[in-house]
């Protein structure tokens, strides 16, 4: 994952021949998420774990539905077929956000009883 994300920084090039210029925002973006992920995992406890990676799954899926419709400005496609495109996007990243969400809800229960003898 971090040679396809440093080759995509650093190889990446328009129709027009020019590079990314937003370099700053993108490692930023990247320590910021690496201090609160680092963060995260040290405090949350091993038994939590399940409930941390669904949120964090959960995340994924909302930045997905978030993303999707800025998406469709950088692309250039017949508008019908984008629309599309774009509300499967929102949905699919909408159901795996809402799903770790409701998933995450019973684990605490579920768990807390003592293991059988």
């Amino acid at each position: 994952m971090t040679i396809a994300i440093l080759g995509t920084i650093f190889l990446y090039r328009d129709e027009e021949g020019n590079r990314l210029h937003n370099h700053l925002w993108i490692f930023g973006g990247i320590a910021i998420g690496a201090i609160i992920g680092t963060l995260a995992a040290k405090k949350i406890k091993m038994t939590a774990m399940p409930e941390m990676v669904s949120m964090f799954n959960g995340m994924g899926g909302a930045c997905a539905a978030l993303i999707a419709p800025a998406a469709r400005l950088a692309v250039i496609i017949p508008f019908s077929f984008l629309v599309v495109f774009v509300l499967l996007y929102m949905a699919l990243g909408s159901v795996g956000s809402a799903s770790s969400v409701l998933l995450v809800a019973p684990l605490p229960r579920r768990c807390s009883r003592s293991p059988a003898a």
